[in-house]
């Protein structure tokens, strides 16, 4: 079970990985990342009326 969740939006592959590396690798505290990535619009929404 990770201390913190990060949803992060990002424009590409190179964005996320320099994001890991560029902003959380070096934060004071920071042992271990775990990153899952989405590729694709897992399931839009969907608004109903009535």
């Amino acid at each position: 079970m990770p201390d913190y969740l990060f949803r992060v939006a990002v424009s590409d592959q190179v964005a996320h990985e320099a994001f890991l590396i560029d902003h959380l690798a070096d934060l004071l505290g920071v042992a271990r990342l775990t990153s899952q990535l989405t590729m694709k619009l897992v399931k839009p929404s969907v608004r109903r009326h009535g």
